[in-house]
């Protein structure tokens, strides 16, 4: 887990491959479009871009460059930025 935890992968969202997104009050204001945050998963950790970022019902929902199925997305559930 990184030192200074941003965010938390919930879980994913719909079938094109989005994310739910628990963000820290102070890592907010990070998710942009065309962010790169480093992931951390199980010990492992890979850098990500952010295609794109919005609001839905207070948490943010990511879509990772890249990642564009449901399936795809699972393997990053309980991830941490």
């Amino acid at each position: 887990m990184p030192d200074l935890s941003i965010g938390r992968i919930s879980g994913a969202f719909g079938i094109r491959g989005e994310l739910k997104c628990d963000p820290s009050n102070a890592g907010r204001t990070l998710f942009i479009r065309g962010a790169r945050l480093t992931l951390e998963r199980e010990g492992a950790s890979r850098v990500v871009e952010l295609d794109q970022v919005r609001e839905h019902k207070g948490r943010l929902l990511v879509h990772l460059k890249g990642v564009d199925t449901a399936t795809e997305a699972e393997s990053y559930c309980g991830g941490v930025f």
